[in-house]
């Protein structure tokens, strides 16, 4: 703990009843993190050099390094980060998830979409006359249903396909690394 208070303002270390709780951080703030950690990790590979053993860093620890990164910055990870990290532990896995991006993003992509488009073709109905028109009860949850439609069937359902063009461009590229 004191090692910490030395690289950390008080505000971010919060003690409650010997129990540090961490607050959203922000980048810089990682980074001193994770330099520690890497400090410390460098200083055990350094003693362990020393006599004649050599440590050697995981794919795990890579994925639960970098997930814990995009968590920690309150954001997933980059897009292409996934496939490298899935391709870097098992080619077959790999391909899993490259079927399970298609099928799934084609999936929600679809249903995101004519959602969106069924939620605003019912507040248009119900603007023409239908259960009750407009001023109704149900042109008011019409409403709301439309505020949530439109940026489904505009921008949420059409994005997915570049993140789905993405990790499979990204899988594509790192063949010649993982293709053993």
């Amino acid at each position: 703990m004191d090692a910490l208070r030395a690289h950390f303002r008080p505000e971010f270390l919060n003690r409650v009843d010997d129990t540090v709780l961490f607050t959203p951080l922000q980048l810089a703030e990682i980074e001193k993190i994770v330099g520690l950690l890497l400090d410390d990790l460098l200083s055990d590979a350094r003693t362990l050099d020393r006599v004649g053993l050599v440590l050697r860093v995981g794919t795990a620890l890579l994925l639960a390094v970098v997930f814990a990164l995009g968590d920690a910055r309150n954001q997933p990870p980059a897009p292409g980060t996934g496939p490298v990290i899935v391709g870097l532990l098992s080619v077959d896995a790999l391909g899993g998830l490259l079927i399970g991006v298609i099928v799934v993003g084609l999936f929600a992509a679809i249903s995101m979409t004519a959602g969106g488009g069924a939620w605003d073709n019912a507040k248009k109905l119900i603007e023409d006359g239908a259960h009750g028109g407009k001023g109704s009860e149900a042109h008011a949850a019409s409403v709301t249903g439309d505020t949530v439609g439109d940026p489904y069937k505009d921008t949420a359902g059409p994005a997915i396909n570049p993140m789905i063009k993405v990790a499979n461009i990204v899988a594509i590229l790192i063949i010649p690394i993982v293709h053993f």
